[in-house]
């Protein structure tokens, strides 16, 4: 058997260190960036999206660390960050079940919790790559939607 995702979220764990600033950066005056979560299948626990804008700090800490968003009945959730300058932008999100601040993993490193990415990546055996999740925010506003999803433990070829 071949595993699967083994290595696509091992520096998800730097959810952590940033989750813990969950503050907006005070960016120049600028667009509105609308993020739209879907996929929620249990109304449990917060949204956690880190919004990052360069490849150097991709994955390691995000321009802006949005505030959270409670988990409610609602199809969607949607969130707006004001005030971003025009430029590359890339999205991660998932969903803290526990609401404490850090995705959970399996034994093996597979998250436990639904994560999310901008732009639909492909995430097969690593992590995805700025590149791969980046979009332009290059007028006054920009409507991102994301679905929630819950890595598989194993994958077919």
């Amino acid at each position: 058997m071949r595993i699967g995702f083994l290595v696509i979220f091992f520096w998800v764990g730097a959810f952590s260190l940033i989750a813990s600033s969950q503050s907006l950066c005070a960016a120049e005056p600028g667009g509105t960036l609308t993020i739209e979560i879907r996929g929620i299948k249990s109304v449990k626990g917060v949204l956690m999206i880190g919004i990052f804008d360069s490849e150097g700090n991709f994955k390691v800490k995000p321009h802006v660390f949005s505030p959270k968003v409670p988990v409610t009945k609602k199809p969607s959730h949607s969130v707006d960050i004001k005030g971003l300058p025009q430029g590359s932008y890339a999205l991660i999100a998932y969903q803290d079940l526990d609401e404490d601040k850090e995705l959970a993993f399996n034994k093996i490193g597979i998250p436990l919790e639904p994560v999310t990415f901008s732009k639909k990546p492909k995430v097969r055996w690593g992590p995805p790559t700025f590149d791969g999740c980046s979009f332009e925010l290059s007028g006054e506003n920009k409507k991102v939607s994301m679905k929630l999803f819950r890595v598989p433990l194993f994958t077919k070829m």
